[in-house]
């Protein structure tokens, strides 16, 4: 704003002026109104400059969006007016002085400064596009900068200014409004409260000018006023030549005081530094503490409503920072920095939980994942505590980050430990009753196979029965085995052999529409693993692999021989069997490849896959001295490559069903709750040329052990039963025949029997279901080792 070069003349040069007096008052505000309507013509050229830029700015970027028509006619009527008061100004500055033409010259400016407001007001009316955000958003902001600078150059006399801002903001505020769109709306309203705030400043303005005037007009009437007392002072020297002793003595007074209050300064000033110092202490304590804890800390102190604004400064330690791989220098201080790196799928929850404790002030403990600046996802703890003013408005927030991410994953293995227990426990539940129910199937389909024609249909479907009960067996015995509740009894097997019986049943689990193959080595080495357990193997990998082609593929079985030395794997170099299971289906991604293994991961929708599959398969691999391995690639398919120790013992021989072994002699007393089972051991006993005596339970044993009157020469006893147990019994039955065998018959072989204590008696175990071949294996292995103890540990 420019100052003019004209002085003030005051009303009076007699005395001090009297706002009182009417006709010095009037003369006063005659002044100061002259002066005010020189201000508004002194910054018009300035104004008028400003505006002109405006306008050509104006024009340039709605030229493609105005009729041009209309953005002539704005644009000559602009000139038009900007001419005018220009030439107005001119003539102003160059008029012969007159105090009484003030007002006329006042009122040709209010008249021009309100067509210039018009004339941008009409910009607001047509030349405001209604289907385009970005131009409507700049009409607003360039009539606010107009406004401003109005504010300046014409904020003398608040007229001139209302003249201006009413018609250039109004008609854009109406047209806003008129719209009717949220968006539009917004701008309107917030167009309404910057012309509503700009008046406000104009008129705070307007004020200091005036009350600037006024001083200057007073000030000037004082230097006279003073000028005249300077005169008459000169006539006092001598009354001021007395009175100079008594100065004198006031200045020492006073100069006492001061050197008093200098001293009590000094103090103070002392105080401060012992103040500051115990500050700086109290910072460099807490400096100490930020640097050494494990937690990261952040603070925030919020300048605007607007809680989660990204450029929201906030200070992060360098704790903080370090947790997330990020030096200092790296890492800005504004809230973007640490919400952006907040896992999608954690964000919401974050964010919530946060506003949830500014708003409601409910606790701010959570925890969620975050990306580190190498990629990797971690999970980190948050706690935080907010202050807030007496309005309830949360004005600063303090907190700590921790990284959590081997808590969380320790609670995820204790959950995976938790669910194998709870496997294990329902293996052990139902294990006992569904062998069981296994036992007569398996049994009566090898004694109806005994019978029938080796090529005949029915020796097939018998077949077909052995295999279903035999592996139901089986699959108890993996869920048994998986939960560590049954033990493996690792056999010398033909791997070659396994896979040729499983083709039938690897056929009907992969469907017609995935073709099996086989590519076997021939006179393959041995190896040593429980039979089961390689079944299982085998299932398993052709279930995965039946999963990952919906569509249909095909699936490889190959065997081969390597020899491997200390580089090469890291298995012990030597002789080594390789079984390679290879599919042509979806394939695997790096994160799913590095998790296969996994308990209880599965790419499948819940209920569709337990996640056990493969992991089983790794932990049989691992317990026989082997490695599994996998290679993939996605929509081309996996290869599993499994290295098993070669074997240096004899393979079995495979059971031939329709053998006939040697009939055998002796008498046997049978103990089974079970009826089914009961009936099928009896006569299966018969037929393998045993006596065989019958009881339900144990007192019913123990009563015929006293009644019978021929030789016992062993009892076949479960060993879960109701009222007495198995390894109960046979103490007892020891006790009225020493001579007696024992042979315990178990759902699962960890059962009671696993508990026994000195005083059961010695035994060997035969594992429900049971073939034929089994039983005999046993029963000619007991009453045959004649030397064999009465007291020791059970055999199996």
């Amino acid at each position: 704003m420019t100052t003019p070069t004209h002085s003030l003349q005051p009303a009076t040069a007699s005395r001090p002026p009297d706002p009182s007096h009417p006709r010095q008052s009037r003369d006063r505000r005659e002044t100061i109104h002259g002066e005010q309507i020189r201000l508004l013509f002194a910054n018009a050229p300035f104004a008028l400059l400003i505006s002109s830029l405006n306008a050509l700015i104006l024009v340039l970027v709605q030229r493609h969006v105005v009729a041009p028509r209309i953005l002539l006619a704005w644009v000559g009527y602009m000139l038009v007016v900007i001419v005018g008061r220009l030439a107005l100004v001119y003539a102003f500055l160059h008029r012969s002085e007159s105090r009484h033409d003030l007002r006329r010259w006042e009122r040709w400016f209010l008249t021009g400064t309100l067509l210039g407001g018009l004339g941008w007001g009409a910009t607001g009316i047509w030349m405001i596009p209604s289907n385009s955000h970005a131009h409507q958003v700049f009409i607003p902001f360039l009539l606010a900068g107009t406004i401003a600078g109005a504010v300046i150059a014409l904020s003398p006399r608040r007229e001139a200014f209302l003249c201006f801002a009413v018609p250039t903001l109004g008609p854009l505020v109406w047209t806003l409004f008129a719209e009717g769109e949220p968006f539009s709306i917004a701008i309107g309203s917030m167009t309404g409260l910057f012309a509503a705030l700009s008046i406000a400043i104009a008129e705070r303005m307007y004020r200091t000018i005036t009350a600037s005037l006024e001083l200057r007009f007073d000030n000037q009437t004082l230097i006279t006023d003073l000028r005249r007392q300077v005169e008459q002072r000169r006539q006092a020297e001598e009354a001021l030549h007395q009175a100079y002793g008594d100065l004198d003595r006031r200045v020492q007074e006073r100069t006492a005081e001061l050197a008093h209050a200098n001293e009590a300064l000094r103090a103070e000033v002392f105080e401060r530094q012992k103040i500051a110092l115990a500050l700086q202490e109290s910072v460099e304590r807490f400096n100490r503490a930020v640097l050494g804890s494990r937690e990261g800390i952040w603070d925030v102190r919020w300048t605007s409503p607007d809680w989660f604004h990204p450029d929201q400064p906030i200070y992060y330690s360098p704790r903080f920072t370090e947790l997330l791989g990020y030096a200092m220098d790296e890492f800005p201080g504004v809230m973007d920095s640490w919400m952006s790196r907040i896992h999608p799928d954690d964000a919401g929850r974050v964010f919530s939980a946060l506003r949830r404790h500014l708003e409601e002030r409910a606790r701010f403990d959570i925890e969620f994942r975050m990306f580190t600046k190498g990629g990797d996802c971690r999970w980190f703890a948050a706690r935080g505590q907010a202050i807030w003013d007496e309005s309830g408005t949360p004005v600063h927030m303090s907190g700590s980050l921790l990284d959590v991410t081997e808590h969380k994953t320790l609670e995820e293995q204790l959950l995976q430990a938790q669910k194998l227990e709870a496997v294990g426990r329902l293996a052990a539940g139902v294990a006992h009753d569904f062998n069981n129910l296994l036992t007569p199937i398996l049994g009566y389909a090898e004694v109806l196979l005994t019978k029938a024609p080796p090529d005949s249909l029915e020796a097939k479907r018998l077949l077909d029965i052995r295999r279903a009960a035999l592996h139901g067996a089986t699959l108890v015995r993996q869920l048994l085995a998986f939960g560590r509740k049954q033990p493996v009894t690792p056999t010398v097997l033909d791997l070659n052999r396994q896979i040729r019986e499983s083709e039938d049943l690897l056929r009907r689990t992969l469907g017609e529409d995935i073709e099996l193959l086989l590519d076997l080595t021939p006179d393959l080495k041995p190896v040593k693993l429980d039979p089961t357990q390689l079944q299982q193997v085998i299932l398993n990998l052709a279930a995965n692999a039946r999963d990952a082609m919906p569509d249909g593929g095909c699936l490889t079985f190959a065997t081969a021989s390597l020899l491997l030395n200390e580089d090469q794997a890291e298995l012990p170099p030597g002789h080594y069997v390789c079984l390679t299971v290879t599919d042509t289906g979806a394939g695997m991604g790096p994160d799913v490849l590095q998790r296969a293994f996994e308990p209880f991961f599965t790419t499948k929708e819940v209920g569709q896959g337990s996640g056990l599959g493969l992991s089983v398969v790794e932990g049989i691999v691992s317990q026989a001295g082997g490695k599994i391995s996998i290679t993939s690639q996605v929509d081309i398919g996996t290869s599993f490559h499994i290295l098993l120790p070669e074997a240096h013992s004899p393979t079995q021989a495979p059971i031939d069903l329709h053998a006939h072994p040697d009939q055998a002699t002796g008498t046997i007393l049978l103990v089974e709750d079970d009826p089914v089972v009961r009936e099928y051991a009896g006569t299966l006993l018969q037929e393998l040329g045993y006596q065989v005596l019958i009881a339900c339970h144990g007192q019913e044993a123990l009563a015929i052990a006293q009644q019978h009157d021929g030789d016992i020469h062993a009892v076949m006893t479960d060993v879960v039963m109701p009222g007495m147990s198995g390894p109960e019994l046979a103490g007892r039955l020891v006790k009225i025949r020493p001579m007696l065998r024992v042979l315990y018959v178990s759902g699962y072989q960890e059962d009671r029997l696993i508990r026994h204590n000195a005083t059961t008696p010695v035994g060997l175990i035969l594992a429900k279901p049971f073939t034929r071949q089994e039983l005999t294996g046993k029963l000619r292995e007991l009453l045959l080792d004649a030397s064999s103890p009465s007291k020791g540990s059970n055999q199996s």
